[in-house]
């Protein structure tokens, strides 16, 4: 059950790889930590977290072996950042590499890491620009599309790597144009999920307009994606074209909306029941009603895909977990308040609907039983104490619940319970 026993050969190298440059990152931190405007900080965290459902199985689904429906999960971390002006330019990134191990499961102990890096640059005329680099590796979410009364308990690295430039001329003018290019490459460590990895190439071309505080884009947006073969199964390549409407609008200083509206056509190689044509889109709206107050809101549809990657129009690292639905809707509302300077309260709600097609699989096929759905409900409330700058103590609790139809995918419900500790050196 160990990572090297299902590691394919171009995982370890790309790992190895991550690690240099965090050892790098860190090494280069520590010269600095103790400057009182450092733009660097370093730190590490310990975190336990307890998860009534591990495995996020039915409750009449029965584990065997010595596999336990709970578990603790204890996460030793580093930390390490930048973010760095140097004259028109800006140099940014954060890394984060942890050792998880399990209690009951320890099979399952793994490395996981993220990290993120990018350069936001402008020249003395009319043109800037950003490229944005980030990849990530977690043990991936169980039971994502397992069918009614199995439990997938296989050990499982996710790994995502991605990199996005982005290049536009008319910086201090109304009109800009833009172009993009963007490269993902998702893979997995166990072998039987090799028809999942995919590498997907991307490039748009479009302009803004900014006649006020508002500013409009349309873009038109073209993307490949090229799934591994197997010896079981066909490929699911596939080709979206899109044309992208964003607005992005800062309301007022407590207030900021982005939305984006994309008529959207992807057509794939071979299942063509899976072709999709509609309106795609996303939401994102940041509001400070009060000065200890903050809320968030965000909406995403899209093709599953790709909805685990939407970056509401920032250079920020998207987040989410990439799923095989055929669409899926995703519903977020956070909230943040200020209790006093050094005590925080957080609240989270979380809906998501799957419409799920699994016309790739032979099984499917041959029974008939080849689309569904899912709904997904998520609440948690979180505390967090800062006694000192250099210092972070919280806890949260969480829900998770899922009700499936169709058969492709199963009900289940856990609670989690997290605290951890942060110290960080800046």
């Amino acid at each position: 059950m160990s990572d090297c026993r299902h590691a394919r050969h171009a995982r370890p190298s790309s790992l190895r790889r991550q690690t240099t440059l965090l050892a790098l990152l860190l090494a280069g931190l520590c010269p600095l930590a103790g400057a009182e405007t450092s733009p660097w900080y370093l730190g590490a965290s310990q975190a336990f977290a307890y998860d009534s459902n591990l495995y996020r199985i039915d409750e009449n689904v029965q584990l065997t072996g010595a596999y336990s429906r709970s578990d603790t999960i204890s996460t030793t971390s580093l930390v390490g950042g930048i973010d760095q002006p140097i004259g028109r330019q800006r140099v940014f990134g954060n890394a984060t590499v942890g050792y998880n191990r399990y209690s009951n499961n320890d099979y399952l102990n793994n490395t996981s890491y993220s990290m993120t890096a990018g350069l936001d640059w402008a020249t003395i005329e009319r043109f800037s620009g950003n490229v944005n680099l980030s990849a990530s590796q977690n043990q991936r979410r169980f039971n994502l599309d397992t069918t009614p009364g199995q439990a997938e308990t296989r050990k499982n690295n996710e790994t995502v790597e991605q990199v996005d430039a982005v290049f536009r001329t008319g910086v201090v003018t109304r009109l800009t144009l833009e172009a993009g290019l963007g490269y993902r490459q998702v893979g997995y460590s166990a072998d039987e999920y090799a028809n999942s990895e995919y590498d997907q190439t991307s490039g748009s071309l479009g302009v803004r307009y900014r006649p006020g505080i508002a500013t409009f884009g349309a873009s038109y947006r073209h993307a490949q994606s090229n799934y591994k073969e197997t010896s079981t199964l066909q490929v699911n390549d596939n080709t979206r074209d899109s044309l992208d409407l964003t607005v992005s609008w800062p309301a007022s200083a407590v207030s900021n909306v982005y939305l984006r509206l994309s008529p959207t056509q992807v057509r794939y190689d071979d299942f063509t029941d899976r072709d999709f044509t509609g309106v795609t889109g996303a939401f994102n709206w940041d509001w400070r009603p009060t000065g200890k107050l903050k809320l968030g809101t965000r909406l995403i549809y899209d093709i599953g895909q790709d909805s685990a990657f939407e970056r509401f129009g920032t250079s920020a690292s998207p987040t989410g977990i990439n799923t095989t639905a055929r669409t899926t809707t995703d519903f977020r509302l956070n909230a943040d308040y200020e209790a006093t300077a050094k005590i925080n309260l957080t609240a989270a709600l979380g809906a998501s609907h799957r419409s799920l097609d699994q016309g790739t699989d032979p099984f499917c096929l041959s029974t008939g039983t080849c689309t569904g759905s899912d709904d997904t409900a998520t609440f948690s409330l979180g505390a967090r104490w800062t006694p000192l700058r250099s210092t972070q103590v919280g806890c949260n609790v969480g829900r998770d619940q899922r009700s499936a139809k169709g058969g492709l995918t199963q009900d289940y419900n856990a609670n989690t319970v997290s605290c951890y500790g942060q110290f960080t050196l800046q």
